[in-house]
């Protein structure tokens, strides 16, 4: 089992957006508060309801394990976000 992290405040970096057939996920771009230079890549499946909250660049808390994603040859790593706390 893959350990889980948390991060408080996180900020969308204005590109994170819902993504599926029925928009039921998110690909989120997200920074921290303190660190809004640096970039987090992530997805979070079933969690695409928090896409109009996070849009507005509102901060949020996530609580994720970092995973390799192997996309048209191309590996990255990225966080598996497992919830997202709002408000």
């Amino acid at each position: 089992m893959a350990p889980l992290f948390i991060t408080k405040n996180a900020l969308d970096k204005g590109y994170s957006r819902a993504v599926g057939a029925e928009k039921e996920h998110l690909k989120l771009h997200m920074c921290t508060e303190k660190e809004r230079l640096s970039e987090m890549n992530g997805i979070a499946f079933k969690l695409g309801k928090h896409d109009s909250y996070i849009s507005k660049g509102l901060p949020f808390d996530i609580c994720y394990a970092i995973q390799e994603n192997v996309w048209q040859g191309k590996t990255t790593i990225q966080l598996g976000v497992k919830d997202i706390k709002i408000g």
